[in-house]
């Protein structure tokens, strides 16, 4: 909920729900919690397997827990309307989910003036950030503890492009592709290869500003006035 007013008539204050597509219980404590350029320490929480929790300022708590599990967290940043990318880190902070929205994503321009929540079509979808977001249908204005009311089965049948590669440092790469991807498959080092003599990177990561681009290094920095070839 990045725009609570005018309410429909849940309470007109911001939330984010989290759901835990697993069948196993995550303990959130000490994961990281980002908006913006904002990090805040997650409290203590296990949140079960195929469970919703909602996340809003401390002061809030109350306002939703009528909704279902609810989790405050102090001070809790402000949701930017027109756009903005959300991230939560593990422990390690290794990237869990990402989105960098838009209010283009309503796709009703009344819903986009406020008071309804964006919807994740299908939440075991990752790869397909525009297509697979909406605004609510739910007569209250969103569906906070519980199943979104857009909720269907929205598989990403288009394997992601790449779009551009560029030497971003001495020895990195950044790869752009047409949209994020899975990163089981995207930050496997052994899928990248480098000629001539670069061979395999030593680190890949997604790149917390854009989710569409995947960071590479090597070893060894790469010379001047020299083709190189990236074979993914």
């Amino acid at each position: 909920m990045a725009d609570p007013t005018p309410a429909v008539l849940l309470p007109e204050v911001e939330f984010v729900e989290l759901y835990n597509t697993t069948e196993y219980t995550i303990n959130l404590e000490d994961c990281t919690y980002q908006i913006g350029s904002t990090e805040k320490s997650m409290p203590a929480y296990s949140l079960g397997g195929g469970e919703y929790l909602i996340l809003c300022d401390e002061d809030d708590v109350t306002l939703f827990e009528s909704y279902g599990n609810t989790l405050g967290i102090a001070s809790f940043t402000l949701i930017t309307n027109g756009g903005q990318t959300i991230i939560i880190y593990d422990t390690a902070m290794n990237v869990i989910d990402q989105v960098t929205y838009s209010d283009a994503w309503y796709q009703d321009s009344n819903k986009e003036e406020g008071g309804w929540t964006l919807e994740k079509i299908d939440p075991t979808n990752t790869c397909s950030p525009q297509t697979n977001w909406i605004a609510s249908n739910d007569d209250n204005g969103g569906t906070p503890g519980e199943i979104n009311s857009v909720y269907a089965v929205n598989n990403d049948t288009v394997s992601p492009e790449i779009l551009s590669v560029s030497v971003s440092a001495s020895n990195e790469l950044t790869v752009i592709f047409s949209e994020p991807t899975d990163t089981t498959e995207s930050l496997t080092l052994s899928k990248y290869d480098v000629t001539p003599d670069f061979g395999t990177p030593i680190f890949a990561m997604v790149n917390p500003e854009n989710s569409n681009e995947i960071l590479i290094q090597y070893a060894a920095s790469f010379a001047e006035n020299v083709n190189y070839e990236l074979t993914v």
